[in-house]
């Protein structure tokens, strides 16, 4: 773990691949967050504003992600972000994101 790099995600296609594989690893092919249509719409085109993604890359490989999503509450009508932690597994032990 000695060159991991974090980068803020600015969604171009390499950095959407990374994070697509990475949901797939974790959850499978077949599932709503695993499809380049819902990444699109989740952080691209969300109506309550634009998800981020923080990659952490080992050996130039995307190993994890970090990501975050507004959504929208009824308490007190406000947004707050919704945050996802996908993990290659061969780092599931690792604390990478604190």
């Amino acid at each position: 773990m000695d060159s991991l790099q974090y980068i803020q995600s600015n969604h171009t296609p390499e950095e959407k691949k990374a994070s697509l594989d990475l949901v797939r690893e974790s959850y499978g092919e077949h599932v709503d967050i695993a499809y380049e249509k819902y990444y699109d719409w989740q952080y691209l085109e969300n109506p309550f504003g634009k998800g981020n993604i923080i990659l952490a890359y080992e050996g130039g490989q995307a190993i994890a992600q970090l990501a975050s999503v507004p959504c929208m509450y009824k308490i007190q009508s406000s947004s707050v972000p919704v945050t996802y932690a996908f993990l290659h597994d061969t780092n599931k032990r690792e604390c990478l994101f604190s």
